[in-house]
């Protein structure tokens, strides 16, 4: 009478050591990795925007230092427009400098 072997006996077993024993572990690998999902298979933080530790770059001095910039350009040029006359009304021009009064960073 033949006795079949279950599949999880032939899985590949997890290759991380005990500190204290300093034996293996007996548990299946996770399919794709060599250690057991006690040992980190599959485990860590998400990747890119995901992780909290993500970085983009808004907040480099180089970026403030660029959004200041461009910033105070357009100040600059809403007082031109402003002093050489050439605007529609003076209700959307109130409302153009309140609107950018706002934006400023």
């Amino acid at each position: 009478m033949k006795t079949s072997i279950n599949p999880m006996q032939r899985a590949k077993r997890c290759t991380a050591n005990s500190k204290r024993s300093g034996k293996t572990c007996t548990a299946p690998a996770v399919a794709g990795y060599n250690v057991c999902r006690m040992h980190g298979a599959g485990g860590g933080a998400p990747g890119g925007v995901r992780n909290g530790n993500f970085r983009t770059g808004y907040w480099t001095k180089e970026a403030i230092e660029m959004r200041r910039t461009i910033a105070k350009l357009i100040r600059c040029s809403q007082e031109l427009i402003v002093r050489t006359g050439h605007h529609n009304s003076g209700d959307q021009r109130r409302a153009a400098r309140a609107c950018w009064r706002t934006e400023r960073l």
